[in-house]
């Protein structure tokens, strides 16, 4: 993470550059997440994708947190359900039979 000097948070700024807040970031994990279809469209496969990437397809997909600057090695679940609320998709419990 990038820390910004003489900004302060109590006026609107924040300190520290995140890693979603970056536009292509956004674009290219929205992108991923639309490929995948709404019953495993979760926060848990979206941290594995992010993570580990999928090595089982042909040709492997690397993890898509690789390479990428400010970009965190690990996040938690938590932290996946959060991205995907930024980038627009909400959690939603489907009933049962449904």
């Amino acid at each position: 993470m990038k820390i910004i000097k003489g900004k302060h948070i109590n006026q609107g700024n924040i300190k520290i550059k995140r890693f979603i807040t970056d536009k292509l970031v956004q674009s290219k994990l929205r992108k991923v997440l639309m490929e995948l279809p709404d019953i495993i469209r979760t926060p848990k496969i979206f941290r594995y994708l992010l993570v580990n990437g999928e090595p089982d397809k042909v040709p492997p997909v690397p993890p898509l947190l690789a390479g990428t600057p400010n970009a965190p090695a690990q996040i938690c679940d938590n932290t996946a359900r959060r991205w995907m609320k930024i980038l627009g998709f909400k959690c939603l419990r489907l009933p049962r039979g449904a």
